[in-house]
């Protein structure tokens, strides 16, 4: 739904999905690494997941057209609540 709104609009933005695999089975899930960068050639996304989203067959399909990967951390420590980029 959000590459063929991005694809509608005529304007060339990069693409940010939030948790785009939560309620996806793995079929589902190998299906969309599989055809992701197909529909998305030329195009950024940035996919903010889970630990239990971004594994398996799924990361190994979308690994080589990755540019970057950030690990958030929660910390809650001497100096409040903050996440940070490891």
């Amino acid at each position: 739904f959000m590459i063929a709104l991005n694809s509608l609009s005529g304007f060339n933005l990069p693409l940010i999905i939030d948790t785009p695999l939560s309620r996806l089975d793995d079929t589902v899930r190998q299906n969309l690494a599989e055809f992701l960068p197909e529909y998305l050639k030329g195009k950024q996304l940035t996919l903010i997941v889970t630990d239990t989203e971004y594994v398996g067959g799924f990361k190994d399909k979308l690994e080589p057209y990755v540019g970057k990967e950030y690990l958030l951390e929660y910390c809650d420590d001497e100096n409040g609540e903050h996440t940070r980029v490891i």
